[in-house]
This record gives C-alpha cells, sequence and structure tokens, in this order.
C-alpha cells in the first residue's frame, strides 16, 4: 500500500511541475482526489484491510490526500500569479509617458482674425500698441480736431461714463496718446475693441475690434500708404496680383488722394503719373457736389 501511495505522490508531483494553466492542475486534481481518481480508490478499498491495517492506511491516505491538496493550491496560486503578470504586461500603461492634452474650446474668429492682422503688420516693421478702452474726452475727441459740436460726440453715438470720460468710439485715441509722448520716426499699429451705441444686428455692434496704423517719418508719401496696404493684401490672401484702392467711405477722401498722389507726382517730375492722379478729379468733385457741401472745417 505504501508503495501504491508513494506511486500517486511521484506522479501528482511530475504532473503538477509539467502543468502550465490553471485547467491542467484542475485536471490533476479530478484525476487523483475525484470520484473516480486514483486516490479516492484507495479509500473505497480499505473495506478488503484487516481491521489492524485500516486505520494505518487511513492515516496514510489522509495525510497523502492533504499533502496533495496544499500541493494544487499552491500550483493554482502560482499560475494565477504567472496569469496576472502576463496580463498586466500585455495591457501595461506607462504612466511616464505624458497624455495626450484635452483640447478645451477654440480661439474666437475676432481673436484670430486679428492676431492674424497682427502677424502680417508686425512683419511688416510695425510695432503693437494698445491702450485703454475708458478713454479720457481729450484723447478720445479734442486731440483729434472733433471739437464739442461734433456729431460724432452726440451721446446717441457714444458711451459716455460722465462729462470727460467715455468708452473710446475708436482706436485713434492711442495714436494720441503716442504722438504726446514719442517723437517720430512711429510705425504702430493699434488693435483692440471700440464702443459706440448701436443696435446689434448682422453688420453692427456696441462693440467690435479695430485695427489703426500710424507712420509718421521724413519722405512718408501716398504711395507708402499704397505699397502698405498692398504688402497687406497680398500676405492676407497668399496671393500675388494687382490691387485697385477705390475710396468707399468718402468721395472727399478721393479727392484728397487724387490730390496728393498728383503733387507727389509733380515733385518726382512725373507728368504722366501727374495727369492720371488728375484724371480721376472731375468725376470725384462732381460726386460731392450733387451732396451736401460739408463745412471747412469736417472736410480733411
Amino acid at each position: 500500500m505504501q508503495e501504491k501511495l508513494d506511486e500517486i505522490r511521484r506522479s501528482v508531483q511530475e504532473q503538477l511541475l509539467a502543468a502550465g494553466d490553471s485547467a491542467q492542475v484542475e485536471q490533476i486534481r479530478v484525476s487523483v482526489l475525484g470520484r473516480k481518481g486514483e486516490l479516492t480508490a484507495l479509500l473505497k478499498g480499505m473495506g478488503k484491510l484487516s481491521p489492524e491495517e485500516r486505520p494505518v492506511v487511513g492515516q496514510q491516505v489522509n495525510a497523502l490526500r492533504q499533502e496533495i491538496e496544499a500541493a494544487l493550491a499552491a500550483k493554482e496560486a502560482e499560475l494565477q500569479e504567472k496569469e496576472k503578470q502576463a496580463r498586466l504586461e500585455k495591457e501595461a500603461l506607462d504612466v511616464s509617458i505624458p497624455g495626450k492634452p484635452v483640447k478645451v474650446g477654440n480661439v474666437h474668429p475676432l481673436s484670430s482674425t486679428l492676431e492674424k492682422i497682427i502677424t502680417i503688420f508686425t512683419g511688416l516693421g510695425f510695432s503693437v500698441v494698445e491702450g485703454p478702452e475708458v478713454e479720457l474726452d481729450h484723447y478720445n475727441f479734442e486731440l483729434l480736431n472733433l471739437p464739442k459740436n461734433h456729431p460724432a460726440r452726440d451721446a446717441q453715438d457714444t458711451f459716455y461714463i460722465d462729462d470727460n470720460i467715455v468708452l473710446r468710439t475708436h482706436t485713434s485715441p492711442v495714436q494720441a496718446r503716442i504722438m504726446t509722448t514719442r517723437k517720430p520716426p512711429i510705425r504702430i499699429v493699434c488693435p483692440g475693441r471700440a464702443y459706440r451705441v448701436d443696435e446689434a444686428d448682422a453688420t453692427h455692434s456696441p462693440v467690435f475690434q479695430q485695427i489703426e496704423g500710424l507712420v509718421i517719418d521724413e519722405g512718408i508719401s501716398m504711395s507708402d500708404l499704397k505699397g502698405t496696404l498692398d504688402a497687406f493684401a497680398a500676405r492676407w490672401a497668399r496671393t500675388e496680383r494687382a490691387w485697385q484702392f477705390i475710396a468707399i467711405h468718402e468721395d472727399i477722401e478721393e479727392i484728397s488722394a487724387a490730390l496728393r498722389e498728383a503733387q507727389e507726382a509733380l515733385e518726382l517730375e512725373d507728368t504722366t503719373a501727374a495727369a492720371l492722379a488728375c484724371s480721376r478729379l472731375p468725376a470725384a468733385v462732381e460726386a460731392v457736389l450733387q451732396k451736401e457741401v460739408p463745412s471747412p472745417g469736417n472736410i480733411f
């Protein structure tokens, strides 16, 4: 009987060493400890033993059973740990790698457009200057040659905080501040918000973005203005093409531009260019005469 028990012990040990997963361990348990297992068969055969042998053999069988159950449990725990480690390695997450950034919202179209405009002008050599949005009347109107009786100062067009403080109606006050604190040469753009009493619709808003440019230096002419605008338009549209400049706000502006171009052309003794500039004057003057003639203080 002892030889049979030793044989079962050796067989279980060999099978456990070769077992590679939990399913094989379960097969070993069933083949040894199951209802039809080898050790169970020995217990069932104890009835054939003499009364003196039964206690001894029963004790040996139970001891082997406990030994096999412990070995099976140890092997099962070992395999489960290996399976766990294999699963963790397969599903490993390297927490030291920076995570993907979470995109929160987008840049507002007005902000991105203004940033693009600023980038183009800084590339052309302009500096960016900003000023207060709550502005003094002195800078917003008076230094811009807008007297107390000027229509632009009407309460229906301007947000007044008191008689001397307003929400700026344009970014021109920034130019006024720069001209009173800096000496030429000056080459700046002034971006920012402006405020006017307008009903919100498709083309109007009580708050809007504006950008103005200012260049003060010797030898600056209308050709510099046109060249700057041409360079800006080309970079904005990302194309090289010929641009036509047309005054769309006031016919007076067209007269003023034509006169300045003619003057500059004559200074350069370019009679052809001067004649071309002057050829635009009759139509512009006629357009002005068909309207109410503004007061001299509001023409230029």
